[in-house]
């Protein structure tokens, strides 16, 4: 089995409707895949880890 991993770039400080709309839809995308059973990672790299 492979493992997707989703990785999130979106500053949180831009305070946009953009960068959350990026960051809800990484957190559901992970959310699905878990709930069918895939092997997923979330990771927070550069600007998306403040």
């Amino acid at each position: 089995m492979t493992k997707t991993p989703i990785v999130v770039f979106s500053d949180p400080k831009a305070a946009s409707e953009e960068a959350l709309g990026r960051l809800f839809n990484a957190l559901i995308l992970t959310h699905e895949l878990k709930e069918n059973g895939k092997d997923v990672d979330l990771i927070f790299q550069g600007a998306g880890s403040r």
